[in-house]
């Protein structure tokens, strides 16, 4: 290593050990400290986080403003996988991730989707967003693009629960046709009581084109990430989409490959 190379390597451990003091003296919380009673948003990447991350937000806030700009939703619920650090504005803290079932992961808040239509998501997301450029097939067979586990492993993993964690299932289907019923249960698990005019009143200013919109208008904490593109992070938001848009063989494939949980939760096989 030359004399350039470990300076720089000194003076970036002293400038972070300097940020890092910073925060904690703030009272910022490292992301990877959590609480028993906080709640986890957990559910694989195009599954609907962002968009019960939003409803959750107007929940907490006892707000159906759909002003609520999504920099603040992000501090009120942070996504672990875009934060170093976070501040405990609640006492019960919410957060959003991706990750498989951790010991931390007490109480959690497990969503659903259809693994064909979260293929299809997925697939435009990479290649519209600007991350990667990836073919369908070598997103579904190769793994290429992504985040660490299949639909299957991931939604198999979650229903096993190994660390016995209190959780609700809410599929994305359902949260289309029954919102109320939805968010009710989502108000009870997160201990909070809302009115049912409060609720659907918060469901409507949330719908997927509202924050695209907002999105568009006033940008995010991953605008760094996707830049210009942070708008296609949200796309058609709907349900059977991917009828219309795979082979039958490719819908096969997916089929063949989840098949299990297909069936545990319900969707059509």
């Amino acid at each position: 290593m030359s004399l350039g190379s470990l300076f720089d390597k000194i003076f970036e451990k002293n400038i972070s050990g300097r940020i890092r003091n910073r925060f904690v003296q703030e009272g910022y919380k490292p992301i990877t400290y959590s609480e028993p009673k906080d709640i986890f948003i957990a559910g694989y990447p195009k599954s609907g986080n962002t968009w019960v991350q939003n409803l959750l937000t107007g929940m907490l806030l006892g707000s159906a403003s759909s002003t609520i700009p999504p920099k603040l939703v992000s501090e009120l619920i942070p996504d672990v996988h875009a934060k170093n650090y976070y501040k405990r504005i609640f006492n019960t803290m919410h957060f959003k991730t991706h990750d498989l079932p951790m010991y931390h992961h007490k109480r959690v808040i497990h969503l659903i989707r259809d693994p064909r239509d979260v293929y299809v998501s997925y697939y435009h997301f990479l290649n519209m967003s600007g991350v990667e450029e990836v073919s369908f097939e070598a997103m579904l067979n190769g793994g290429k693009g992504l985040y660490k586990s299949t639909w299957m492993e991931h939604t198999k993993s979650w229903n096993n629960n190994p660390h016995d964690a209190q959780i609700l299932t809410v599929r994305y289907e359902d949260l289309l046709v029954d919102p109320l019923r939805q968010m009710q249960n989502m108000a009870k698990f997160c201990d909070l009581e809302l009115t049912d005019d409060l609720l659907t009143d918060i469901y409507r200013q949330n719908t997927i084109d509202s924050l695209r919109k907002k999105v568009s208008d006033q940008g995010w904490d991953y605008g760094k990430q996707y830049g210009k593109n942070s708008i296609n992070f949200f796309r058609k938001g709907g349900s059977g989409n991917y009828k219309e848009e795979l082979t039958k063989e490719q819908i096969q494939l997916i089929n063949d490959r989840t098949e299990a949980m297909l069936k545990h939760y319900g969707y059509q096989f």
